[in-house]
């Protein structure tokens, strides 16, 4: 089984309180072939409806996520 120790960075701008965009990066510290950049998108009108995606990639794999949300 290969070792892994890793460490994550993220930041999130936030826009008005209605959208934000989030960047990421997790890097496996023993091995360098494991490290995954990330981005994502949320959305937020009205703060009724609420969209989050996300994108993660790597050179061994794809990660995606979605979800949607309301508030009433």
């Amino acid at each position: 089984e290969n070792q892994s120790q890793y460490l994550a960075l993220g930041a999130e701008l936030n826009a008005w309180d209605w959208a934000q965009l989030r960047l990421g990066y997790r890097a496996n510290l023993k091995d360098s072939t494991r490290n995954v950049p990330s981005i994502g998108l949320g959305l937020a009108p009205f703060g009724v409806l609420h969209l989050d995606v996300g994108v993660a990639k790597s050179a061994n794999e794809i990660g995606a996520s979605a979800r949607l949300a309301f508030t009433f």
